[in-house]
Protein backbone atom coordinates (compact mmCIF):
# COMPACT_ATOMS: atom_id res chain seq x y z
CA UNK A 1 0.00 0.00 0.00
CA UNK A 2 2.84 2.39 0.79
CA UNK A 3 6.59 2.47 0.29
CA UNK A 4 8.60 5.06 2.19
CA UNK A 5 11.85 5.95 0.45
CA UNK A 6 13.84 8.01 2.93
CA UNK A 7 17.51 7.27 3.42
CA UNK A 8 17.40 8.75 6.92
CA UNK A 9 16.08 5.34 8.01
CA UNK A 10 19.48 3.87 7.08
CA UNK A 11 21.16 5.53 10.05
CA UNK A 12 19.39 3.06 12.35
CA UNK A 13 20.76 -0.02 10.57
CA UNK A 14 23.87 -2.02 11.31
CA UNK A 15 26.47 -1.51 8.57
CA UNK A 16 26.13 -5.17 7.65
CA UNK A 17 22.49 -4.64 6.72
CA UNK A 18 23.35 -1.60 4.61
CA UNK A 19 25.92 -3.75 2.82
CA UNK A 20 23.27 -6.41 2.16
CA UNK A 21 21.00 -3.87 0.53
CA UNK A 22 23.80 -2.59 -1.69
CA UNK A 23 23.95 -6.01 -3.39
CA UNK A 24 20.48 -5.37 -4.81
CA UNK A 25 21.62 -1.99 -6.13
CA UNK A 26 24.63 -3.59 -7.82
CA UNK A 27 22.43 -6.13 -9.64
CA UNK A 28 20.48 -3.30 -11.29
CA UNK A 29 23.68 -1.46 -12.14
CA UNK A 30 25.15 -4.54 -13.83
CA UNK A 31 22.07 -5.48 -15.81
CA UNK A 32 20.53 -2.09 -16.63
CA UNK A 33 22.41 1.08 -15.75
CA UNK A 34 26.13 1.65 -16.49
CA UNK A 35 25.98 5.13 -14.92
CA UNK A 36 24.73 3.60 -11.67
CA UNK A 37 27.59 1.10 -11.87
CA UNK A 38 30.11 3.90 -12.31
CA UNK A 39 28.64 5.79 -9.35
CA UNK A 40 28.94 2.69 -7.18
CA UNK A 41 32.53 2.14 -8.28
CA UNK A 42 33.44 5.67 -7.22
CA UNK A 43 31.24 6.24 -4.19
CA UNK A 44 29.96 2.83 -3.07
CA UNK A 45 32.32 2.21 -0.15
CA UNK A 46 31.67 5.71 1.21
CA UNK A 47 27.90 5.17 0.91
CA UNK A 48 28.10 1.93 2.89
CA UNK A 49 30.31 3.32 5.64
CA UNK A 50 28.25 6.52 5.97
CA UNK A 51 24.93 4.65 5.74
CA UNK A 52 24.13 6.61 2.59
CA UNK A 53 25.35 9.91 3.98
CA UNK A 54 23.16 9.75 7.09
CA UNK A 55 26.03 9.46 9.59
CA UNK A 56 28.64 11.64 7.85
CA UNK A 57 29.22 12.95 4.36
CA UNK A 58 27.47 16.29 3.96
CA UNK A 59 25.36 17.56 1.09
CA UNK A 60 27.64 16.42 -1.73
CA UNK A 61 27.62 12.76 -0.70
CA UNK A 62 23.93 13.08 0.15
CA UNK A 63 23.21 14.14 -3.43
CA UNK A 64 25.11 11.09 -4.69
CA UNK A 65 23.15 8.87 -2.31
CA UNK A 66 19.86 10.25 -3.63
CA UNK A 67 20.96 9.70 -7.22
CA UNK A 68 22.02 6.12 -6.53
CA UNK A 69 18.74 5.27 -4.80
CA UNK A 70 16.69 6.92 -7.55
CA UNK A 71 18.54 5.10 -10.33
CA UNK A 72 18.26 1.74 -8.58
CA UNK A 73 14.53 2.15 -7.99
CA UNK A 74 13.90 3.43 -11.51
CA UNK A 75 15.80 0.54 -13.08
CA UNK A 76 13.88 -1.97 -10.97
CA UNK A 77 10.41 -0.54 -11.54
CA UNK A 78 11.03 -0.01 -15.24
CA UNK A 79 10.97 -3.80 -15.57
CA UNK A 80 8.87 -4.98 -12.64
CA UNK A 81 6.27 -2.24 -12.57
CA UNK A 82 4.55 -3.67 -15.65
CA UNK A 83 5.17 -7.27 -14.64
CA UNK A 84 4.04 -7.50 -11.03
CA UNK A 85 2.70 -11.04 -11.44
CA UNK A 86 5.87 -12.25 -13.20
CA UNK A 87 3.98 -13.01 -16.41
CA UNK A 88 7.22 -12.44 -18.31
CA UNK A 89 10.49 -14.04 -17.27
CA UNK A 90 12.91 -11.61 -18.94
CA UNK A 91 13.51 -10.00 -15.57
CA UNK A 92 16.97 -8.42 -15.17
CA UNK A 93 16.40 -7.94 -11.44
CA UNK A 94 16.55 -11.74 -11.05
CA UNK A 95 20.32 -11.51 -11.64
CA UNK A 96 22.08 -13.17 -8.73
CA UNK A 97 18.86 -14.96 -7.75
CA UNK A 98 19.00 -18.13 -9.88
CA UNK A 99 21.20 -20.42 -7.79
CA UNK A 100 21.31 -18.41 -4.55
CA UNK A 101 17.82 -19.40 -3.30
CA UNK A 102 19.14 -22.94 -2.94
CA UNK A 103 22.62 -22.31 -1.53
CA UNK A 104 21.74 -19.29 0.64
CA UNK A 105 19.84 -21.24 3.35
CA UNK A 106 22.16 -24.23 3.05
CA UNK A 107 25.19 -22.09 3.90
CA UNK A 108 23.26 -19.77 6.26
CA UNK A 109 24.40 -16.74 4.28
CA UNK A 110 23.10 -13.22 4.60
CA UNK A 111 20.88 -12.54 1.60
CA UNK A 112 23.02 -9.79 0.11
CA UNK A 113 26.12 -11.97 0.22
CA UNK A 114 24.26 -14.86 -1.40
CA UNK A 115 23.13 -12.52 -4.18
CA UNK A 116 26.62 -11.13 -4.72
CA UNK A 117 28.04 -14.66 -4.89
CA UNK A 118 25.33 -15.49 -7.42
CA UNK A 119 26.18 -12.36 -9.42
CA UNK A 120 29.90 -13.08 -9.45
CA UNK A 121 29.34 -16.72 -10.41
CA UNK A 122 26.86 -15.64 -13.10
CA UNK A 123 29.51 -13.29 -14.49
CA UNK A 124 32.03 -16.12 -14.70
CA UNK A 125 29.40 -18.32 -16.35
CA UNK A 126 28.78 -15.54 -18.88
CA UNK A 127 32.53 -15.40 -19.59
CA UNK A 128 32.56 -19.18 -20.13
CA UNK A 129 29.64 -18.82 -22.56
CA UNK A 130 31.36 -16.04 -24.49
CA UNK A 131 28.71 -13.50 -23.50
CA UNK A 132 30.84 -11.25 -21.29
CA UNK A 133 34.40 -9.90 -21.69
CA UNK A 134 36.61 -11.07 -18.80
CA UNK A 135 37.43 -7.45 -17.98
CA UNK A 136 33.77 -6.72 -17.25
CA UNK A 137 33.59 -9.77 -14.97
CA UNK A 138 36.61 -8.38 -13.14
CA UNK A 139 34.85 -5.02 -12.65
CA UNK A 140 31.74 -6.74 -11.25
CA UNK A 141 33.80 -8.79 -8.82
CA UNK A 142 35.93 -5.81 -7.77
CA UNK A 143 32.83 -3.73 -7.07
CA UNK A 144 31.27 -6.43 -4.91
CA UNK A 145 34.51 -6.87 -3.00
CA UNK A 146 34.90 -3.11 -2.52
CA UNK A 147 31.53 -3.18 -0.72
CA UNK A 148 32.70 -6.05 1.49
CA UNK A 149 30.37 -8.49 -0.28
CA UNK A 150 31.29 -12.11 -0.89
CA UNK A 151 31.94 -13.35 -4.42
CA UNK A 152 32.59 -17.02 -3.70
CA UNK A 153 31.71 -19.72 -1.19
CA UNK A 154 32.76 -23.38 -1.14
CA UNK A 155 29.11 -24.44 -1.34
CA UNK A 156 29.18 -23.52 -5.04
CA UNK A 157 31.27 -26.63 -5.66
CA UNK A 158 28.36 -28.84 -4.57
CA UNK A 159 27.23 -29.67 -8.10
CA UNK A 160 24.23 -31.69 -6.95
CA UNK A 161 22.92 -28.75 -4.92
CA UNK A 162 23.50 -26.33 -7.80
CA UNK A 163 21.66 -28.58 -10.25
CA UNK A 164 18.84 -28.92 -7.74
CA UNK A 165 18.72 -25.13 -7.51
CA UNK A 166 18.30 -24.93 -11.27
CA UNK A 167 15.44 -27.43 -11.18
CA UNK A 168 13.71 -25.43 -8.45
CA UNK A 169 14.10 -22.20 -10.37
CA UNK A 170 12.91 -23.77 -13.61
CA UNK A 171 9.70 -24.80 -11.85
CA UNK A 172 9.30 -21.34 -10.32
CA UNK A 173 9.71 -19.68 -13.71
CA UNK A 174 7.05 -21.79 -15.36
CA UNK A 175 9.00 -24.72 -16.83
CA UNK A 176 9.71 -22.63 -19.92
CA UNK A 177 13.44 -22.73 -19.26
CA UNK A 178 15.86 -21.45 -16.66
CA UNK A 179 15.69 -17.79 -17.79
CA UNK A 180 18.86 -16.97 -15.87
CA UNK A 181 19.84 -13.31 -16.34
CA UNK A 182 23.53 -13.07 -17.19
CA UNK A 183 25.50 -9.91 -17.96
CA UNK A 184 26.59 -9.21 -21.53
CA UNK A 185 28.37 -6.01 -20.53
CA UNK A 186 28.13 -3.39 -17.82
CA UNK A 187 24.51 -2.25 -17.99
CA UNK A 188 23.17 -5.03 -20.20
CA UNK A 189 22.07 -8.66 -19.86
CA UNK A 190 20.57 -11.60 -21.71
CA UNK A 191 18.91 -14.79 -20.49
CA UNK A 192 20.24 -18.34 -20.47
CA UNK A 193 17.36 -20.65 -21.26
CA UNK A 194 19.33 -23.67 -20.11
CA UNK A 195 22.66 -24.31 -18.39
CA UNK A 196 23.58 -27.97 -19.02
CA UNK A 197 25.31 -29.79 -16.15
CA UNK A 198 28.62 -29.97 -18.06
CA UNK A 199 28.66 -26.20 -18.59
CA UNK A 200 27.57 -25.59 -15.00
CA UNK A 201 30.38 -27.80 -13.71
CA UNK A 202 32.94 -26.06 -15.93
CA UNK A 203 31.81 -22.62 -14.77
CA UNK A 204 31.90 -23.68 -11.11
CA UNK A 205 35.49 -24.88 -11.53
CA UNK A 206 36.51 -21.74 -13.43
CA UNK A 207 34.99 -19.49 -10.76
CA UNK A 208 36.72 -21.38 -7.97
CA UNK A 209 40.09 -21.02 -9.68
CA UNK A 210 39.43 -17.35 -10.41
CA UNK A 211 38.50 -16.60 -6.80
CA UNK A 212 41.46 -18.45 -5.32
CA UNK A 213 43.68 -15.49 -6.22
CA UNK A 214 41.35 -12.97 -4.56
CA UNK A 215 41.72 -11.69 -1.02
CA UNK A 216 40.27 -14.23 1.43
CA UNK A 217 39.29 -16.43 -1.51
CA UNK A 218 36.36 -14.16 -2.30
CA UNK A 219 34.81 -14.13 1.19
CA UNK A 220 32.90 -11.08 2.43
CA UNK A 221 32.48 -9.18 5.68
CA UNK A 222 29.72 -10.32 8.06
CA UNK A 223 28.49 -12.81 5.48
CA UNK A 224 26.66 -15.25 7.75
CA UNK A 225 23.37 -14.88 9.58
CA UNK A 226 25.19 -15.42 12.87
CA UNK A 227 27.50 -12.48 12.13
CA UNK A 228 24.59 -10.08 12.62
CA UNK A 229 22.92 -12.04 15.39
CA UNK A 230 20.22 -13.56 13.17
CA UNK A 231 20.98 -17.23 13.77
Amino acid sequence: MLTLVDRRFFRTLATGHVRNGVAEIIKMAVTDDPMLFALMEEYGPALVESHFATLVGGESLGAIADEVIYRALYAYMKHEGTNMFETYQDRPHAYGHTWSPRFEPAAKLMHGHAVSIGMAFGATLAVEMGWLPPGDRDRIVRLCQAMGLAVHHPILTNLELMVEGQKNMRRKRGDGGLWAPLPTGIGACDYAQEVPPALLERAIAAHRVYCEQLADGGAGREMYLSDLGLA
